[in-house]
């Protein structure tokens, strides 16, 4: 099963296979030394040209035989191949000296996008004593402030449990479904919510392209350069004399720029959108035993449960059964599997008998699948039917389906690309008999009434009444043979 939860950076900090490298110690005061915090946080690549030489996380120590080899000047890390290189997060934020645990960015963004009230960020005005919002401040912050709830970081760390209670009990956010489902995941998580160290995301994620004399970037990389900027070298010697106060507004602004303007953003645009990563890549993904492909008209005589699908589909979404019968001919392994892949767009005879065995083997006298146009709106957008051929023109890559059933999928035959699950037993065929068809005749919105779903097509309703008038004509002439037969040819 694959769900989102909330990783514990706690965890994740203990079990790291190479040394940290922590913002708060480096030294970044010279130009040498920002450049090197800029290698850290991101990649660079020129003319769309990736290199692909290993080298260790700071790029000083570079070369095929220096892989394994940890950095001796600068990162103190192994030099890898990019090719082979884990996404471990290097780099890593603390606490500055004098400031309590970080707060989770992920979290951090949570209750800032809940928590804002008339264009005031509630949990920066909390924990940030230089924000000084624009506009007029929202009765809640006067409300906290009659509570005794004092300004800054480590009182909200300290009180984190009852400042967030408060939060929620407050008329603008208590019957916001929003904030109650904020309300129940940080209570899901609360121990990870609170960290001894967050990671800044791997620099191979964080890409920038010089291209044409232009820089191309993410807009989202700028909030994890500024949040590394707000935090590189506060706890150096030559920060000592930074007040606790003043560690902890950086704090506040590091954790903004980290959560809200990269997590939030990376979010909402890479992950969470109609062509983000998400829905690509997990809802998106392939089935095993299933077929997606334009769909047409079967022409010849036909059940309307009945499916063609094309040869090169038919073997992918069979070729574990088609192993399976190539094991009884003698062929084996790779042989059969290398038969298959040899002949999914090449015809061959011996596969043409297996599909038909398949076929003639099934209990319901084809294969039982279902069939699915999205969006899936309508009572009839799920359909079942029986794949009773598969097709021996390879070069015909689509799906045969009955005119008689195309209204319920809001469907037709201009290009319409339809998907395929072969249900495969019995039972899971048995349960998905409510998706038959014929279930769709009647209308679930008004009883006793025919929806129109299942009807005969338009043509071969003016064939039946072009027929019938001339039987009629045919019988007032008495143009009839002795069987009681017109001679009228169709």
């Amino acid at each position: 099963m694959i769900f989102q939860g909330l990783v514990d950076f706690n965890r994740l900090y203990d079990t790291l296979s190479v040394p940290p490298i922590f913002i708060n110690t480096m030294d970044v005061y010279s130009a040498l030394d920002k450049e090197t915090l800029k290698e850290h946080i991101y990649t660079r690549y020129e003319n769309d040209v990736m290199n692909i030489v290993p080298r260790c996380g700071c790029g000083a120590l570079t070369g095929e035989a220096n892989i394994g080899r940890m950095c001796p000047e600068k990162c103190g890390t192994p030099v890898t191949s990019p090719m082979e290189t884990d996404l471990e997060p290097l780099l890593w934020m603390k606490p500055p000296v004098g400031v309590e645990k970080l707060v989770n960015p992920i979290v951090w963004s949570f209750l800032c996008k809940a928590f804002e009230a008339s264009g005031v960020d509630i949990i920066k005005w909390l924990t940030d004593r230089t924000y000084q919002p624009a506009k007029r401040l929202p009765i809640e912050i006067a409300m906290l402030e009659d509570r005794g709830i004092e300004r800054g970081y480590n009182n909200f760390v300290k009180n984190f449990d009852g400042i967030l209670g408060v939060l929620f009990e407050m008329k603008r956010f208590k019957k916001n479904p929003a904030t109650i489902a904020l309300k129940q995941f940080i209570a899901r998580y609360r121990n990870l919510v609170l960290c001894n160290a967050i990671p800044v995301p791997n620099r191979s994620l964080l890409v920038i392209e010089d291209k044409n004399d232009k820089r191309i970037l993410e807009t989202s990389i700028i909030g994890v350069v500024n949040a590394c900027m707000m935090m590189a070298g506060i706890d150096t010697p030559i920060n000592s004399s930074l007040s606790i106060n003043s560690r902890q507004n950086r704090t506040s602004k590091a954790l903004s720029e980290l959560g809200n303007e990269f997590y939030r953003k990376y979010f909402h645009k890479n992950l969470g959108r109609k062509g983000g990563l998400a829905r690509k890549h997990l809802n998106a993904s392939r089935m095993f035993f299933s077929i997606r492909a334009v769909i047409t008209s079967i022409t010849k005589p036909h059940h309307y449960k009945d499916m063609h699908i094309p040869w090169t589909a038919g073997v992918g979404a069979l070729f574990v059964h088609l192993l399976n019968k190539l094991e009884k001919h003698g062929m084996y392994g790779n042989e059969a599997r290398n038969f298959l892949i040899a002949h999914a767009q090449c015809y061959h005879p011996l596969i043409d008998q297996l599909f038909k065995e398949l076929i003639a083997e099934a209990p319901e006298g084809g294969i039982p699948a279902l069939f699915c146009r999205n969006p899936s709106l309508m009572r009839g957008s799920i359909q079942k039917f029986l794949i009773v051929e598969v097709k021996t023109n390879v070069r015909d890559n689509t799906i045969g389906l009955s005119s008689l059933d195309i209204v319920a999928l809001n469907a037709d035959f201009d290009g319409d690309a339809c998907s395929v699950v072969i249900l495969l037993d019995n039972k899971l065929s048995k349960e998905a008999d409510a998706f038959w068809p014929h279930k769709n005749t009647y209308d679930v919105n008004a009883l006793r009434t025919v929806s129109g779903n299942v009807s005969i097509i338009k043509p071969v309703v003016a064939m039946i009444s072009s027929r019938v008038i001339t039987e009629r004509t045919l019988c007032k002439t008495n143009q009839y043979d002795q069987s009681g037969m017109s001679h009228l040819l169709v």
